[in-house]
């Protein structure tokens, strides 16, 4: 009974140090999806925008007289090179649009985020006042973090280190903010990225050594 009782109390111990390292993970993918979320949806507007300015100007230059770009200081041979180039931007923006799919990939990645966070919110409101998790949810959050994460968007590995870099930061930048509010946002930046820096070069200066 002894032995079995010293067992389960290792197996709580290891299974409350897994829950707090998917609670982590938790946080992090959240970050990490809504990162390239928020990136795929700028390159998809903007392709769009210049798919749509390239295909005004296309528009106003086959129609436009002769005349009007005389009267505009503009040589014909001009205009005929204005024509092609805006055919060519809309032909590889479209392109870019149809093949890359860069709105399919924000929606996916939005998704994603939105699994985790809810995931998130889960893990938290479980979640005691020591930072603890109740012995009886334990395997039921696991496997609801198994879920979302099998279900979710993967994150390109070429990718991953740069996010994981964007996310530690941007949890440094959130920290200096909290203890000193009234600091501007670039300096505290700057200062984050510095020690980061220093630390760094100390390190493997060190390592060296």
């Amino acid at each position: 009974m002894g032995d079995d009782a010293r067992f389960e109390g290792r197996k709580i111990a290891v299974s409350q140090q897994e829950i707090l390292r998917q609670y982590r993970l938790t946080k992090q993918m959240v970050s990490m999806h809504h990162a390239i979320a928020d990136s795929c949806s700028f390159k998809a507007e903007s392709a769009k925008l210049i798919l749509l300015g390239s295909s005004l100007i296309f528009l106003v230059t086959s129609f436009a007289d002769k005349s009007l770009f005389e009267s505009l200081g503009l040589d014909p041979a001009i205009s005929k090179l204005m024509i092609r180039i805006a055919s060519a931007v809309a032909f590889f923006s479209s392109t870019a649009l149809l093949i890359v799919d860069w709105s399919g990939t924000a929606a996916r990645h939005r998704d994603s985020a939105n699994r985790f966070a809810g995931l998130l919110m889960k893990l938290r409101d479980s979640r005691d006042d020591n930072g603890l998790w109740p012995s009886a949810q334990l395997e039921q959050l696991s496997a609801a973090y198994q879920q979302v994460n099998e279900n979710s968007a993967t994150i390109p590995d070429k990718k991953f280190n740069s996010l994981k870099i964007r996310y530690l930061v941007k949890k440094k930048v959130s920290t200096l903010a909290s203890r000193h509010p009234g600091a501007p946002h670039l300096l505290v930046w700057l200062w984050v990225k510095w020690r980061g820096a220093r630390s760094l070069l100390s390190s493997e200066i060190g390592t060296k050594k």
